[in-house]
């Protein structure tokens, strides 16, 4: 297959995926710089396809993600369905999706979060490559089977404040706006994945996400840099400029 073509039939665990989903129009900046920019160069934070098997993950029969030095996952991570032949899982707490991707398409992007290791919740939270509802459908179903029913929550962040979502309901439809978010008065049960109601309490008022990624954009400093870097060709790997990659100790988050 040569540069800048992908595969036509992917499977994930035995489930043939259809989505291929690209980096937004206005990343592409980004895209640019580093591919303009020697592997090598400290700003470029896109991994390469030996870096990608560090972050790649692994699960056991029994439902359990472990990254690639067998340590169980816990808590939340940003994840990416690679476009493949043999797409990989990749998970990391800190990178940006278009660094675990490489600025290349996916099949899925987002967070995961885990309870010592068993998948519980799914988002579409990405700025980079804001994928709809109706493209994550399909990858939360495999989710949910590789998981043994552990996943039971999916979050949308296509709308402002995010819609939650029983996953024992999505995994029933081929339609997505067939069902509906929560109410406010609304919940999961974790046990059996179905809607309750929640009593005696009165409503919360929405509140600014404060985590979101999706539907923001580049930061203006970061396109002048990427600018630099594209108009110099790289060669400022001799003189490298003050470090604000993503993947510093003052991440950036989209």
């Amino acid at each position: 297959m040569s540069k800048g073509e992908y595969p036509t039939i992917l499977f994930f665990h035995n489930k043939k995926i259809d989505t291929r989903i690209s980096m937004k129009q206005e990343f592409k900046l980004e895209r640019k710089a580093m591919r303009t920019l020697p592997e090598s160069h400290p700003e470029n934070h896109y991994l390469s396809k030996e870096m990608q098997a560090q972050y790649a993950i692994k699960i056991s029969e029994e439902g359990y993600f472990e990254d690639a030095k067998q340590g169980i996952l816990n808590g939340e991570y940003n994840f990416v369905l690679t476009c493949e032949e043999e797409p990989q899982l990749l998970c990391d707490r800190d990178l940006h999706h278009s660094s675990l991707a490489n600025g290349k398409k996916a099949l899925a992007v987002g967070t995961l979060r885990f309870d010592n290791g068993m998948l519980v919740v799914v988002t579409n939270n990405s700025g980079h490559y804001r994928p709809t509802d109706e493209e994550m459908l399909n990858v939360i179903k495999i989710l949910y089977k590789i998981s043994q029913g552990a996943l039971y929550i999916y979050k949308s962040y296509c709308s402002s404040p995010y819609c939650s979502y029983p996953v024992s309901e999505l995994i029933k439809t081929r339609v997505f706006s067939t069902v509906k978010p929560l109410k406010q008065d609304e919940t999961i049960n974790q046990r059996t994945g179905q809607r309750a109601t929640i009593n005696n309490y009165d409503t919360l008022e929405n509140t600014q996400d404060i985590d979101r990624r999706y539907g923001r954009k580049l930061q203006s400093d970061m396109s002048t840099k990427y600018k630099g870097f594209i108009d110099s060709k790289g060669k400022s790997v001799e003189t490298p400029l003050p470090s604000t990659s993503f993947i510093d100790t003052n991440k950036r988050k989209f």
